[in-house]
């Protein structure tokens, strides 16, 4: 109801659906951490908490991909599927194809089932929550012994700011991290189960190591630090029975298989990477020098401000994650393992290396917050801080269950409990920026872009004009161009010119014909769009265009110039979406 509310632009729209969200929130967390509840109750609930989260997405774009990553995997699948062939070029994201972890388990389910990659991907990505929230409810409770804290523990790590956007899209993070979860829940397991049944779990992890080193490369080199951090405390801490063998076996295969698959596939990490962390690493180090942040919160780059009590939930969130971690760190660093009685407790400086790691990857979440308060750090911190929330649940749910447990055991604190709780859950999904009430056209938003005008006009390219062809356009038809109309599009990030001087300026002067030439272009696509408002995403053409222009749109006049050049013809014209040929300026 509100989705159609929001299309039709009614106010209300936003309101009813926080108030549903909270609610389908309120009733899962209350039934999951309410105590004498048993286990596979708790894990129902979560587990439909989590696919319930995950179609919040879907009912909002119910026939295509909602976001700007998901498109670009979803060449890298139609590539495998329609050219039966691994790596092929991808000039969007040249990274994906050497990473086709998430594209390769997609493939099958098509072949199968007989779905279209729309569908046969929804289902793939609602198979990887469903074993995330498996694998994370199970580590909890292993490493605990209380199902009522891995309940709670899980629910917060539902609060982060990826778990509904970010690691609910189709891409290949949101593989990598379910796998990453089962790895580590192996691992840390290894401590607690008896030397018959290390093998068992060592096997899984030893198996899913590469796995995870072809989906995704910054996961994998966290799986690989994870397992080194799992060994040093091992090793470190003085007690006998220990699996440090299997674990240094492990850390071996972790360390090894990031470098060896980057060499085997030629991956340009350090030219993708390594400018990213700078960047972030500089704008952070400037923050702390001068006390203010160089990106507004809850103020997307069109200027518009969300709602005050969205603020306030995204506000709610951090610092009752904050508060957690205040009141849990210190307990979790002295957690005793399930069953363990103090008289037999050894000399050692901890008694549980699983809980010690999980209490530090927590203690990093006020790290990945200082990323996001800057304008190039924020990308960092929002990927980092999946991982550190899987520490700080751990973390938050000891503060609640061995801190505040007397104060919650009555009705109102069970309830105020789940409510916090609904509330964090929806802080979180404030906080990550997700789109999820459809409203009309916005400029470069997304989900709130992506309509049936643009994506005939993809299709219709592929039809008339043929498939690879050289293509420039803004961000969001570049991707619709680049799949549905199977494009070779122009990208900075594969070698090519950087293309948004041609749209702004009123002239097409040697700078724009030299462009057109450099980039072979063939055809150049304008949207009449784009002057209605500055973009909601960052930016119109390519990374920096807005502030190289004074942060101001381009004019009507400057995509008006390229119907005034005599050696230009216009050879679609769908009203906003205008689509030239520009080849014999090429020549």
């Amino acid at each position: 109801m509100a989705q159609g509310m929001g299309r039709a632009g009614q106010p209300q729209a936003g309101a009813l659906f926080w108030t549903a969200m909270l609610v389908m929130v309120f009733g899962s967390a209350l039934a999951a951490s309410r105590p004498g509840v048993h286990r596979l109750e708790r894990l129902a609930c979560l587990v439909v908490l989590g696919q319930s989260l995950h179609l919040l997405k879907v009912i909002f774009s119910p026939i295509g991909f909602y976001g700007f990553d998901e498109y670009l995997h979803y060449r890298t699948l139609l590539d495998i599927v329609e050219l039966q062939t691994l790596f092929a070029s991808n000039s969007l994201l040249p990274i994906s194809p050497l990473y086709p972890g998430l594209e390769i388990a997609v493939a099958p389910l098509i072949a199968l089932t007989g779905l279209a990659p729309f569908p046969a991907a929804l289902l793939g990505i609602s198979l990887t929550r469903f074993v995330a929230v498996m694998a994370c409810f199970l580590m909890f409770e292993r490493i605990s012994g209380s199902s009522r804290l891995a309940a709670i523990a899980v629910l917060v790590v539902m609060s982060g700011t990826s778990f509904v956007g970010f690691h609910g899209q189709f891409a290949y993070e949101t593989l990598a991290f379910a796998l990453f979860l089962v790895v580590i829940g192996c691992v840390l397991r290894l401590e607690q189960e008896p030397p018959s049944m290390r093998w068992q779990f060592a096997l899984v992890a030893l198996l899913l190591i590469p796995v995870v080193t072809v989906t995704h490369h910054l996961t994998s080199y966290l799986t690989a630090a994870t397992i080194v951090g799992v060994a040093v405390l091992m090793l470190a801490r003085p007690m006998p029975g220990q699996p440090r063998a299997l674990v240094l076996l492990l850390a071996v295969v972790a360390v090894a298989a990031p470098p060896l698959w980057k060499s085997a596939v030629s991956a340009p990490m350090s030219d993708y990477l390594g400018p990213h962390i700078m960047h972030a690493l500089s704008d952070m180090q400037s923050l702390l020098l001068r006390g203010s942040p160089s990106r507004t919160f809850f103020v997307g780059t069109d200027g518009v401000q969300a709602p005050l009590a969205l603020r306030l939930m995204g506000v709610i969130s951090v610092v009752m994650i904050g508060v957690g971690l205040f009141f849990g760190f210190f307990r979790a660093l002295t957690f005793r393992l399930p069953g363990e009685r103090e008289a037999r407790k050894p000399r050692r400086p901890w008694p549980s290396s699983a809980s010690v790691l999980l209490a530090l990857a927590g203690a990093a979440f006020p790290v990945t917050v200082i990323f996001k308060m800057t304008s190039t750090g924020w990308e960092v911190g929002n990927r980092l801080g999946a991982f550190a929330m899987i520490g700080a649940g751990f973390v938050c749910a000891l503060s609640v269950t061995h801190f505040w447990g007397r104060s919650l055991r009555g009705r109102t604190g069970r309830t105020a409990l789940a409510g916090v709780l609904a509330l964090m859950i929806a802080g979180g999904i404030v906080n990550g920026g997700a789109l999820l009430v459809r409203t009309s056209y916005q400029v470069s938003a997304d989900g709130q872009s992506l309509e049936p005008l643009g994506i005939a006009v993809a299709g219709w390219m592929r039809q008339v004009l043929g498939e690879n062809n050289r293509v420039v356009a803004d961000r969001t038809n570049s991707i619709l161009a680049s799949t549905y109309g199977r494009q070779n599009v122009l990208s900075t990030l594969n070698g090519d010119p950087a293309i948004a001087d041609l749209y702004f300026g009123d002239r097409l002067g040697a700078h724009e014909r030299n462009i057109i030439a450099a980039g072979f272009v063939d055809y150049i696509l304008v949207d009449l769009r784009l002057p209605m408002s500055a973009p909601k995403f960052g930016h119109y053409y390519e990374p920096g265009d807005l502030s190289q222009y004074d942060n101001l749109p381009p004019r009507q006049r400057d995509l008006a110039k390229f119907e005034r050049h005599p050696e230009i013809a216009r050879v679609l014209d769908a009203g906003p979406v205008v689509v030239y040929d520009v080849r014999k300026i090429r020549r």
